[in-house]
């Protein structure tokens, strides 16, 4: 490579640095803005723990539904009372039960508790896989810096942080997921890493029955290299998994997957794209880079395929110098997931059919620091170190590079600040009109039908029904109306609370025509009461 010639003066050695100096500060500003999120992102999830009102419309349902399970009266008959649909396994209802009661803590704070946790835990097992990715020889310092800055990028999508404030199933579901991700890595020649990731990934299934794409994909990645490793862990999650199923079959007579697959029906709802752009324009550079080198190692750019004597592909290498199988793995699991993003297409569907997917972009994205990491350690170190007038024009222009890599990450991170998103404003004001409101559902002897189905339970009433599910299934001609109907007709429940009023969207999405008139005709008089609207009856 040829070079070019420097005057030997102070303002040659600053322009011979001034790559690297571009590159590390940087990386500063974006690790500093990283930092900022997550501080932001942990006093969020102090003030939503200690929260005692409803901060998610599916909050409420879960919370009722863990009660339900652990009292033995889970997946009963959706035409009986509780009309309630169990969406989800129950995993996650029996772990925050538990929390509950082994720390002494609110039921809802518990259950918010294990979501944050978990998602803490899942951004660890991102930066871990991303370290694991390397091998042993790598830079070392590039190779903590890339995995601490990945475990930070999670929070940094809005979806992923205002879920993991939430009573929800979805966090746990991924956290266990990441940890069969994390054994799975290891697991030719190691039986105990074998049996743990097949006993996570199992685990991962019964919190949510649509976490499928990791243990396929780590399936896929471990059958290239050893099949006989695939099919033992294929026959152990079958052979844990088995056994769980036919229990809760058993006790529920059936419920269980009458419940999560014959009453977990949905119609297409084709406007749900408008919501995903709506959370995708925000993130540009979050999203592009890791799907460009999704696109770049299925190119045969960065992934090598070799086929062995043998004919398997365990000649499998990686050409930018990463580990095969972890790599391997990481891509497989970010394809499968965004094959699975049509899901979001479902009526009644919210971002947090984005999270996985995310997770598994910043993975991705964690890959690739690795690379802008340590070009920007070389360059630091080379130009400090290069004799005065011999620095080569190519590489002062590539030293750029990773600048704009980490400066756009940092401008991305701070404009798309996902902590406004869960905001407690009035906080002790509205604090003081929901237990207004749960005094006031505690005080009736009737039911009440509610959209905040967290005052429900917490003014120690039963759950009558889910509105949202029940007109669902009401559309798809799986429940039949009628009986609600007359017991609005004549007025048997004490009130009812929604979200909006009738002439709102969310109010129509919940309902369906038939009980919006109901309520219209005999709930006419409306108040106004912590954010909710009251529907009387007429005196």
């Amino acid at each position: 490579m040829s070079t070019v010639e420097i005057p030997t003066s102070i303002w040659s050695r600053l322009g011979q640095q001034l790559p690297s100096a571009a590159a590390i500060s940087g990386l500063l500003l974006m690790i500093a803005l990283l930092l900022k999120n997550f501080v932001e992102w942990t006093i969020n999830m102090v003030r939503a723990i200690a929260a005692p009102y409803q901060l998610d419309y599916g909050e409420g349902i879960v919370w009722q539904q863990a009660k339900m399970i652990m009292s033995g009266n889970a997946y009963g008959d959706i035409n009986e009372v509780p009309h309630i649909v169990f969406h989800y396994p129950p995993v996650f209802h029996v772990t925050a039960s538990l929390t509950s009661s082994m720390l002494g803590m609110d039921g809802l704070a518990a259950g918010r508790l294990v979501s944050a946790v978990s998602c803490a835990g899942a951004s660890i097992a991102v930066g871990y896989l991303v370290w694991h990715s390397a091998p042993s020889s790598a830079n070392q310092a590039a190779r903590l810096i890339s995995a601490i800055c990945a475990s930070l990028i999670p929070i940094a999508f809005m979806p992923i942080a205002f879920w993991s404030a939430l009573y929800r199933v979805d966090n746990l579901a991924i956290l266990l997921t990441m940890l069969g991700l994390c054994f799975g890595t290891k697991a030719i020649g190691n039986r105990i890493c074998l049996v743990t990731s097949a006993l996570f990934f199992v685990l991962a299934l019964f919190t949510k029955q649509t976490m499928i794409a990791a243990p396929l994909a780590c399936f896929a990645a471990t059958y290239l290299s050893d099949r006989r490793t695939a099919l033992a862990g294929l026959a152990l999650g079958v052979l844990i998994g088995l056994p769980l199923f036919i229990s809760l079959m058993a006790e529920t007579n059936g419920g269980f997957l009458r419940h999560i697959v014959g009453y977990n029906a949905n119609r297409i709802d084709i406007t749900n794209l408008t919501m995903v752009w709506g959370i995708l324009k925000y993130y540009p550079v979050l999203v592009s880079l890791p799907l460009a080198w999704l696109a770049l190692s299925y190119g045969g750019r960065l992934l090598d395929m070799r086929a062995s004597s043998t004919g398997a592909a365990t000649g499998l290498q990686w050409r930018s110098g990463f580990n095969p199988r972890p790599a391997l793995l990481s891509i497989t699991y970010l394809s499968l997931t965004t094959l699975t993003l049509p899901a979001v297409l479902k009526s009644g569907a919210a971002f947090n059919y984005l999270t996985e997917w995310m997770y598994a972009l910043a993975i991705g994205l964690g890959y690739q620091l690795q690379f802008a990491v340590k070009q920007a350690l070389n360059f630091l170190q080379e130009s400090w170190k290069s004799e005065i007038g011999t620095v080569a024009g190519k590489a002062r222009i590539l030293g750029f590079v990773p600048a704009a890599v980490f400066f756009m990450l940092a401008v991305q991170v701070e404009m798309a600040s996902p902590q406004s998103q869960l905001t407690f404003d009035k906080d002790m004001e509205r604090t003081q009109e929901y237990k207004a409101l749960q005094r006031l559902v505690a005080s009736t002897s009737k039911p009440v039908i509610s959209d905040d189905m967290v005052v429900l339970v917490r003014a120690g009433k039963q759950v009558y029904l889910e509105s949202a599910i029940i007109a669902e299934l009401t559309s798809l001609g799986k429940f039949d109306e009628s009986e609600l109907l007359g017991l609005m007709a004549n007025k048997q429940f004490a009130f009812i609370i929604t979200n909006g009023r009738a002439e709102d969207e969310i109010f129509r999405a919940r309902y369906t025509p038939a009980m919006r008139q109901s309520i219209l005709d005999n709930y006419p008089n409306e108040t106004k009461l912590a954010g909710l609207t009251i529907h009387w009856p007429q005196p």
